[in-house]
């Protein structure tokens, strides 16, 4: 059913309707214009690029029609409501405009806020919140929109798409036999596109991991171009951070495991690789708490100390608005003992649910469905693999572990914080594709007698 409508600046008007069609064949020329340069070497990865592009300018479009004309508004007409403030403020006064966008002056906020028009959205800028650092990075790309809520949701989306492609060339660079799959993985996963396909913190979090994947493995693996991919992996695991930290918290022990094994993989002799394997594996995990405690303190709500806090708030939320929810027995308990018991109910909601009989949307009913699909493919794999040889499977590649260690610990923290199958939609989307890949690769290694005793081609 249609939610009932405030009035939206982000409504279309005859100007947003005329410019929509400029900003699509701008942004596809420019795709144009990079796979022609760059993707001359395999013509299917030069499909890919085009059909995965095309298929995301449709979601950002239909993301904005849904969410205006379904939905009636919601999040990200919010945003976008704020960002229009925000530009207003600057014609105003573009001094104290352009100080607030790089400030955390409270009086600054509150200048601004006391400067906008009367708003639905007050809920949103809560200052020091992570939608209000939201805000100030959509206030900037909606200048590039040209105050257009269509057309700024168009670039949310092409960012979003980059952030994919990196994501593919990663692992195409590795295998490039599958490329296939994994293009399906990281490029055409229905949910995983269109909820990042418009002006949601979830687009940009998930650009920036995957952006942060690629520049990890460039950057501080193969060593390439080593000075450019720290400084963008660097702003891209703030801007993941600020927005929301609990799934870069997820990625840096699965990271910090995958560069410190991908470094041990380069020492040529096997009695060296076996001797310095513990010291590597307690490095990787020192590491990876060290980077934990820092970036948890630093993002406050999820430090440590804060983290139970935060995932009441979470479930409070999402509860109080309804839609709809699941239950976990033994959610609240947050001792360890506690989350160890309810570790399967959280991936399984993340990864499976809702089922079909759970479904009461046509959004729902496509998530269930694909659920099924991820579903099938980890049964197919189980059996295969007769479960017991699983490990194997991880320690004959580390790219296994990785994509598995990152996609398990974020759908085990966004299914135990959810609690609403809307809400967990759009938080699953950075697991779906790493998922997706790690069972790609196990399925690669069984093909090649990797697990069933034989010779691998």
């Amino acid at each position: 059913m249609v939610l009932g409508r405030i009035h939206q600046l982000a409504d279309p008007t005859p100007f947003d309707f005329a410019l929509f069609p400029i900003y699509f064949a701008i942004i596809y020329y420019l795709g144009n214009r990079y796979r022609q340069r760059y993707l001359t070497g395999d013509p299917e990865i030069y499909k890919y690029y085009g059909q995965g592009l095309m298929f995301k300018l449709i979601a950002s479009l239909a993301f904005c029609f849904i969410y205006l004309y379904f939905y009636g508004g919601g999040d990200t007409t919010g945003f976008y409501h704020w960002s229009y403030q925000w530009l207003r403020y600057f014609f105003k006064h573009p001094g104290d405009a352009t100080q607030y966008l790089f400030s955390d002056n409270i009086g600054l906020f509150y200048r601004f806020i006391s400067s906008s028009d009367g708003t639905g959205y007050g809920y949103l800028m809560k200052y020091g919140s992570s939608e209000v650092y939201f805000v100030k990075i959509t206030s900037v790309i909606n200048m590039l929109g040209l105050n257009s809520f269509l057309c700024t949701s168009l670039v949310f989306g092409y960012l979003a798409f980059l952030g994919s492609w990196r994501l593919f060339i990663v692992f195409y660079d590795m295998y490039p036999h599958l490329k296939k799959p994994l293009a399906i993985a990281t490029l055409f996963i229905p949910s995983a596109v269109f909820w990042s396909s418009g002006i949601m913190k979830d687009t940009l979090t998930y650009m920036g991991i995957c952006w942060l994947t690629y520049n990890i493995y460039f950057g501080l693996i193969k060593r390439q171009s080593m000075v450019k991919n720290i400084l963008v992996g660097i702003v891209m695991a703030i801007v993941v951070g600020k927005l929301k930290g609990y799934i870069l918290l997820s990625f840096i022990p699965a990271a910090g495991y995958w560069l410190i094994t991908k470094y041990k993989e380069k020492i040529s002799s096997s009695f060296l690789r076996i001797v310095t394997g513990p010291f590597f594996m307690v490095a990787a995990i020192g590491l990876s708490v060290l980077l934990i405690g820092e970036f948890g303190n630093s993002l406050g709500k999820y430090s440590i100390n804060n983290l139970q806090k935060t995932a009441e708030g979470y479930q409070s939320w999402h509860q109080m608005t309804g839609g709809s929810s699941y239950t976990i027995v033994g959610a609240g308990d947050f001792t360890l003992m506690g989350l160890l018991k309810i570790f399967p109910q959280g991936i399984v909601v993340t990864l499976f649910r809702p089922f079909i009989f759970e479904a009461r949307s046509i959004f729902n009913i496509m998530a269930s469905l694909e659920g099924m699909a991820f579903m099938y493919l980890t049964l197919s794999i189980l059996w295969h693999t007769k479960i017991v040889r699983l490990p194997e499977a991880f320690a004959l590649d580390s790219n296994v572990t990785f994509c598995f260690m990152f996609s398990i610990i974020l759908a085990f923290a966004v299914g135990i914080t959810s609690f609403n199958f809307g809400a967990l939609v759009r938080y699953k989307i950075p697991v779906m594709p790493f998922y997706a890949i790690g069972l790609i690769i196990i399925d690669d290694v069984i093909k090649r007698g990797g697990l069933l005793g034989g010779k691998k081609s």
